[in-house]
């Protein structure tokens, strides 16, 4: 079963198949929603072509904007930008209760924060080791792959325009690079699993 966290896909019903769909997914945008700080008010993380922007609920209706204190926003020095994101989630990956945010890139590291306090995070992409570099990456899912009750990470990768490769507009897909399956090993390591069919 797929988790709610994926942004666009079809089912074949002739062989159950499902395949990632680039419209509307590839928009290089796109938004995350869960409750941070355990408040029971679901928060918001906004992704746009210049940054990000998450959103903390309160209790007067209205949503706080914490995006510098929160220290999730990147700065990519060499691109002098904030890159290309593309699919937020926000899930606990290490079981501690508090909901973890991880982004997808184009041609950077898939950046991965650890929730620390409900409204602070620190990064651990170094750690996780989720690829992204001279790749395009879409739309990503998490589900627990394996049942041994650590949520894995599955990310689907389009035709690399960074090298060259044009992608193609149709809902079926053919010049993709190979989507990727990581394995949580716990306390934010991952692991690349062989997704080839034999």
């Amino acid at each position: 079963m797929l988790s709610r966290h994926i942004r666009s896909y079809t089912v074949s019903n002739s062989d159950n198949v499902i395949k990632l769909a680039i419209p509307p997914a590839f928009a290089g945008s796109g938004v995350a929603c869960e409750d941070l700080n355990n408040d029971g008010l679901i928060d918001m993380l906004l992704l746009g072509g210049y940054s990000y922007k998450l959103f903390l609920n309160t209790k007067s209706g209205q949503f706080k904007d914490i995006t510098k204190a929160s220290a999730i926003n990147h700065w990519n020095q060499k691109l002098n930008s904030f890159g290309e994101p593309r699919q937020p989630i926000i899930a606990d990956f290490n079981n501690d209760g508090l909901q973890d945010i991880f982004i997808t890139y184009v041609n950077m590291p898939h950046r991965l924060y650890k929730n620390t306090t409900g409204t602070n995070f620190i990064e651990v992409t170094t750690i996780a080791n989720l690829g992204g570099e001279n790749a395009v990456a879409g739309p990503a899912t998490t589900f627990d792959n394996n049942n041994d009750g650590l949520l894995d990470i599955f990310i689907g990768y389009f035709g690399n325009y960074v090298a060259g490769k044009r992608l193609t507009l149709s809902r079926n897909n053919q010049n993709g690079m190979p989507n990727k399956l990581f394995k949580n090993l716990g306390d934010f390591k991952f692991i690349e699993v062989d997704i080839t069919v034999k």
